[in-house]
């Protein structure tokens, strides 16, 4: 009796352990899709990615934030507000968030616990990083991608 009961119990903590672990390293994908591409603004460089929920955070993110002293002394410039409001018009934020891209095509979005633990240094936040896979070579453009609307992913942390 002894034995069946001990095989059993050895069972579960097998199964629970593969169970835990399948679920911890196992890296979901994140379906996206490609929206639009345009030319990158002077000295624009590599920096992942802007996750972006709202018109004005994609405004913010695209003019805004090149307008403080210190990028305009990186000599960062951004884009014309008129430029990515026409951007900004061909939205629709009821419906998608959107991914900024910079000089990289995203080849593909994933998420799990592991890659959490390894590629972000946001834990106080609990919604989802996602982690893009880019493609090898840089280009000129600034891509934009969109995902269904939800309010549990984010961009990665510093």
């Amino acid at each position: 009796m002894n034995a069946k009961v001990f095989i059993i119990l050895s069972a579960i903590v097998i199964v629970m352990t593969i169970a835990i672990i399948t679920y911890h390293y196992y890296e979901r994908t994140v379906p996206f899709e490609y929206v639009t591409r345009f030319p990158k603004f002077q000295n624009c460089y590599h920096k992942g990615f802007d996750y972006v929920e709202s018109e004005r955070r994609m405004y913010f993110f695209l003019v805004d934030f090149y307008q403080n002293q210190f990028s305009q002394e990186a000599g960062l410039e951004g884009y014309d507000s008129l430029f990515v409001s026409r951007i900004i018009k061909e939205t629709n934020f009821d419906k998608y968030d959107y991914i900024i891209s910079y000089m990289k095509e995203i080849t593909s979005l994933k998420y799990s616990p592991h890659l959490t633990r390894i590629e972000d240094g946001l834990y106080f936040d609990k919604r989802i990083p996602l982690i893009a896979e880019y493609e090898e070579e840089e280009s000129d453009f600034v891509y934009i991608y969109r995902i269904k609307k939800n309010k549990k992913f984010r961009a990665p942390g510093p």
